[in-house]
């Protein structure tokens, strides 16, 4: 008589302990393009059932487990995006969890630092790098690419402004390098599909020594630059231009730097001011240094790569107080650069500067850091010198070596996720931050934490408990930097 009544023949059965196990809240899978992690309970039902939606709860597909347990199944190739998965198919309670699928980003995207650099130049109105555009043409060194290719240029362009540079300042030979010509042409159309980005051109006077009748005569040197640059102006700084809307200007005048040489005859600039001068726009001429006897014909100096003192400090502390306190009211251009080795250069002397980890770079934007705030100015343009001079080792295009090392990375599985710990060599104390990435099965990577120099480690979320997760760690310097990334690291399945 003390005996429960039995329960009604259409009452529930009791719940099993159901719940999502893999992949962990927040986990991230990479696509190539596309993936299928793999989802997961604790415990098999019957009539268990996996829903997989959109963040936005849009139904993609209900699946079947894979094995009989009833335990996991493996959702159809899933695209870039936000994912949600719960368990259908009961009235028992199910948490949903949510998870992330990533495209995967091939290793060489990771090379170079992707801190901006113009993030860290408010001394700097608008940074622009110092552009070759002779590789491909057959008498220089093979770096990989012609730079005369309109693909190529849209690379350039885009990773440039991807960095934080607003423009590029093309070294120009007038007309004597066609091939140069059409790489300016190149970068200027790209520059046409990027938003801030200008282009510019600076008057080599190769042009001269190599196209002017008599380079050691005046009017022979003046004649010839005079025609180079008015058909610039016609091709790419005149109003029915095309590339006029990206050409570089300071108050509406376009542009034209100069680079001289010691064995050409200075050409009569205040001739070709007095030409220029009558163009619509008229061009502002940029010479390069300091000097009295060009500053009435020309509105700007600009600095360039220099040894004086082993590592151009002296140099660079000279030019911007002589353009504060000297020529106030012309245009400076203050510069910046990595080293420098011309040993791979047909011309070169065997000179080299040592890049020392970045602090080259480093130390050349600190000298106009301090030289804007002592002199209280703000430098129109900031130069990097250069962005592609692989045969001066000036190039910054690939990154400036930091000497960055991922030396050890240890992963340990807990119930919480994998727990990852790199250690780092860092001989000139460049890094500012660390990131973990997961590996996929083609080896593309999928970023899964961004963490602060000198925190030593962090968690990331597990995929699937039962398999080992496969990381990636990327030690990231400053901009412009290269990066170092670890090798392949697995964990063991918890």
């Amino acid at each position: 008589p003390d005996a429960a009544p039995p329960p009604p023949p259409d009452a529930a059965p009791p719940c099993l302990p159901l719940s999502p196990r893999t992949p962990d809240e927040g986990a991230v899978a990479v696509g190539e393009p596309t993936a299928r992690p793999v989802l997961s309970a604790e415990s098999a039902a019957p009539g268990l059932r996996f829903a997989l939606e959109a963040a936005d709860g849009t139904p993609i597909a209900e699946l079947a487990p894979d094995a009989p347990d009833g335990a996991s199944a493996t959702p159809p190739n899933l695209a870039p995006g936000a994912y949600t998965w719960r368990l259908a198919g009961t009235a028992c309670p199910a948490p949903a969890r949510h998870f992330t699928v990533a495209a995967a980003v091939p290793e060489a995207v990771l090379a170079v630092s992707p801190l901006p650099i113009d993030a860290e130049t408010p001394f700097a109105t608008r940074v622009v790098a110092h552009h070759m555009g002779w590789f491909g043409d057959g008498s220089h060194l093979d770096v990989g690419y012609d730079s005369a290719d309109p693909a190529v240029a849209a690379t350039q362009v885009a990773t440039a402004r991807g960095r934080g540079v607003h423009g590029f300042i093309t070294d120009w030979y007038g007309g004597l390098s066609h091939h140069i010509d059409q790489s300016f042409q190149a970068v200027a159309a790209a520059a046409l599909q990027t938003p801030d980005f200008a282009v510019g051109l600076m008057y080599d006077y190769g042009a001269l020594r190599w196209g002017a009748p008599d380079p050691h005569d005046v009017e022979s040197v003046t004649a010839t630059m005079l025609a180079d640059l008015l058909d610039a102006h016609a091709r790419y700084m005149a109003p029915d231009s095309p590339f006029a809307p990206v050409y570089l200007s300071e108050g509406g005048r376009p542009l034209i730097l100069m680079f001289p040489y010691d064995d050409v005859a200075h050409p009569d600039l205040a001739a070709i001011r007095t030409a220029l001068d009558a163009l619509v726009p008229p061009p502002m001429l940029v010479d390069l240094n300091p000097d009295p006897d060009a500053a009435p014909h020309v509105g700007g100096f600009s600095s360039w790569i220099n040894f004086e003192g082993g590592t151009g400090a002296p140099y660079l502390n000279w030019f911007y107080d002589t353009m504060a306190y000297v020529y106030p009211n012309h245009l400076p251009v203050a510069a910046a650069w990595p080293g420098f080795d011309d040993r791979l250069a047909a011309w070169g002397g065997g000179r080299i500067q040592d890049g020392r980890c970045g602090l080259q770079l480093a130390e050349t934007l600190q000298i106009a850091r301090d030289k804007a705030a002592s002199t209280q100015h703000t430098w129109p343009l900031l130069q990097l010198e250069t962005w592609n001079d692989y045969e001066e080792g000036t190039a910054i295009e690939r990154g400036v070596d930091a000497c960055l090392v991922v030396a050890q990375v240890q992963v340990d599985r807990t119930p919480d996720g994998d727990v990852v710990t790199p250690t780092f060599t860092d001989p000139a104390a460049q890094l500012r931050d660390w990131e973990v990435y997961r590996v996929g099965p083609g080896g593309g990577l999928a970023r899964l934490a961004n963490v602060a120099a000198g925190t030593v480690s962090t968690t990331v979320a597990c995929l699937d408990a039962d398999a080992p997760g496969t990381y990636r760690v990327r030690a990231v310097p400053g901009p412009l930097l290269k990066t170092a990334l670890s090798n392949v690291i697995s964990t063991t399945p918890r």
